[in-house]
């Protein structure tokens, strides 16, 4: 019993620095759609870090600062890129909501596509890896015709490729 409660605070102690994100190909609405769910906490540390902003943010919350959104779809612009057939694409903050929880938040963006077929799609997620060095990203990918891949983005590792 002692080695069981010994090894549980061992694996309690150490931190687990995950986020996890739905991307959706949607080739009728032409735009790549992203979900995806973060640590307020972090969250909130890496803006501050990036930007300089010094107020609690309060994201998603009653006293949310007036830039809340702005700061946020910056951050997201500069850490989840989406380049289709090798050109780059400009993210649209679509909105967020808060986790059951209370502990994370859930955000919308989108990748409007240019006209035309989508081959490839290169993606990159270095999303809080400059606060972790262990930090990995997961996203669940659905392209055309429901083919599904699975991605993990890790800090030696933040760029990944999906052809269909």
């Amino acid at each position: 019993m002692i080695l069981f409660l010994q090894i549980l605070s061992l694996w309690l102690a150490h931190d687990i620095h995950l986020t996890k994100a739905q991307v959706d190909v949607n080739t009728a609405e032409k735009s790549i759609q992203v979900s995806m769910h973060i640590f307020l906490d972090d969250l909130e540390k890496c803006i501050q870090q990036e930007t300089g902003f010094t107020e609690k943010m309060h994201l998603g919350t009653e006293k949310e600062v007036l830039e809340g959104d702005s700061l946020l779809a910056v951050y997201l612009s500069n850490h989840f890129m989406v380049a289709a057939n090798e050109a780059p694409l400009s993210l649209s903050f679509v909105g967020k909501e808060n986790s059951q929880d209370l502990l994370a938040i859930w955000c919308y963006f989108e990748f409007p596509l240019a006209e035309g077929p989508t081959k490839n799609l290169t993606l990159t997620n270095n999303v809080l890896m400059e606060l972790y060095d262990d930090q990995q990203n997961i996203i669940t990918l659905q392209g055309p015709n429901k083919k599904r891949d699975y991605l993990l983005f890790q800090t030696d590792k933040p760029t990944a490729s999906f052809s269909y």
